[in-house]
């Protein structure tokens, strides 16, 4: 019987956009130094600002917040960020290509934070309620992987004050 309530709870959580508050689920992928990495475990005690792109148009929005996030007052140690590009529709011929194309764009002393994931995006599309795969999504997860701010869109100064503001919060005991 709690094996059934379990697989329930499990289908359900599957099936909605992730609330404020919840556990963000595993999102598993490669980084560009070809390593495997987890979040939110490879974040774990830090507050991770997350950029999800689902498009090559939304990559190149998601770098502009990746860059601004990166030069803006160098983050504290508990603090960091990740850019992911979700790859799963991209045939498996193209996706060597796509990456090394992305390797040449990101510095290298970022590689370890650029995730590729080619699994389990239509999870991620209905996890961040996804409306227009040419923007990108925006997180924030606090040290215990708990999503703490989301939103989407193009570099905004307005959202970006948001963004910085919730990050403080966080960071405060």
């Amino acid at each position: 019987m709690l094996s059934i309530l379990l697989l329930a709870t499990a289908m359900l959580a599957s099936s909605q956009s992730l609330a404020i508050g919840a556990v963000l689920p595993e999102l598993r992928g490669e980084n560009l130094d070809g390593r495997s990495r987890a979040l939110p475990a490879a974040a774990q005690g830090k507050i991770a600002f997350l950029t999800i792109a689902f498009s090559k148009r939304a990559g190149e929005h998601s770098r502009t917040w990746s860059e601004r996030f990166s030069r803006d007052e160098r983050p504290p140690a508990n603090v960091t960020n990740y850019s992911i590009a979700m790859l799963e529709g991209v045939p498996r011929l193209l996706r060597g290509m796509i990456k090394s194309g992305i390797k040449r764009g990101v510095p290298a002393h970022f590689y370890d934070r650029f995730l590729i994931v080619t699994t389990e995006q239509a999870a991620w599309e209905k996890y961040l309620a996804v409306k227009d795969r040419d923007l990108p999504y925006l997180v924030v997860i606090d040290g215990e992987g708990r999503l703490q701010w989301k939103d989407q869109g193009a570099f905004d100064e307005e959202k970006y004050r948001e963004l910085r503001t919730r990050i403080t919060a966080l960071q405060r005991p």
